[in-house]
């Protein structure tokens, strides 16, 4: 409760853009910030918001909560794919759910093709030897 007021107090001094986080928390920041200020949705605080960025579940359960409190045809939304493991990809396209896998964090990626990932010694492919619209499990290795 101490950070959602510290939050509130200091967010509400900036012209704030966008936001980022995992959805569940951030519609409890919202729904913090709309009940101080008593304003109906989150672009009569911050006009100027467009973008928000979004992960670590699922976001399609939330898009109609976040379309009501953002009310805005013009507002984004983009995913990314981070874990404690590492940081993997971004949605560097907003028109598609497509995501784009970060090559250059630390992580050497190695990818197992579905059906083989019960045998006892699958193929580990690199990212040069996969093909598109097939599906892998991928194996990590970072640097930490």
């Amino acid at each position: 409760e101490v950070k959602l007021e510290q939050l509130t107090h200091e967010a509400l001094q900036e012209n704030v853009t966008n936001i980022a986080g995992v959805p569940s928390w951030n519609l409890v920041m919202i729904r913090h910030i709309l009940d101080y200020t008593g304003k109906d949705n989150l672009l009569e605080v911050w006009p100027n918001l467009e973008l928000f960025t979004h992960g670590g579940v699922n976001f399609t359960p939330y898009r109609e909560q976040f379309k009501k409190l953002i009310p805005s045809p013009d507002m984004r939304y983009l995913e990314t794919y981070n874990a404690s493991e590492g940081f993997f990809a971004i949605q560097d396209n907003p028109q598609t759910d497509d995501m784009l896998l970060m090559l250059d964090y630390g992580i050497f990626y190695e990818f197992i093709p579905l059906e083989e990932l019960d045998s006892p010694n699958p193929s580990a492919l690199t990212i040069s030897d996969i093909k598109l619209n097939k599906n892998y499990a991928i194996v990590i290795t970072t640097n930490s």
